[in-house]
Order: structure tokens, then C-alpha cells, then sequence
């Protein structure tokens, strides 16, 4: 963001797919910070470890993407805590 390209690269983050971002990142780390306060850390992070799992599935269904074997490994790697 230098220069001349300052103006093009507001532009671009007033896109939807940059807002919907945002607002999801923003979103995700208030649920975080809820979920720290509010549960045992254990819990939390029980549940964060899923979300691999649950990325793949959506993909799968929403996206008919099929699940590869290095995804498979790194949700099992994940799930173990490696």
C-alpha cells in the first residue's frame, strides 16, 4: 500500500467477500475470548480442534470437494494435538 496503489487497494477492500472476512475474523475472535471467559480452556480448545473436521465436511457437502489423503492426515494430526 504505497503511493499510487493506495487508492486502488481501498478500493478492493470494499468488496463483499473482504467485508464478509472481516466481519467473520471479527467474529470469531469475540467468540474466542467469550469461550476463554466463560469455559474451561480444555473445552475450548476440544472444540476448536474440530473445526478441520467440520471445514472438510462442509466442503464436501456444500462443494462435493473430495477429501484427500493429506487432509485426512492433517485432520487426524490435529485432532491428536501434533
Amino acid at each position: 500500500m504505497v503511493g499510487r496503489q493506495m487508492g486502488d487497494d481501498f478500493r478492493q477492500m470494499a468488496t463483499m467477500p473482504f467485508l464478509v472476512i472481516m466481519v467473520a475474523n471479527g467474529g470469531n475472535t469475540l467468540y474466542f475470548n467469550f469461550a476463554a471467559v466463560e469455559t474451561s480452556i480444555v473445552v475450548m480448545l476440544t472444540a476448536l480442534t474440530k473445526v478441520p473436521v467440520l471445514a472438510a465436511l462442509l466442503s464436501f457437502v456444500i462443494l462435493r470437494e473430495a477429501t484427500t489423503r493429506r487432509t485426512r492426515q492433517a485432520i487426524v494430526m490435529t485432532m491428536a494435538g501434533c
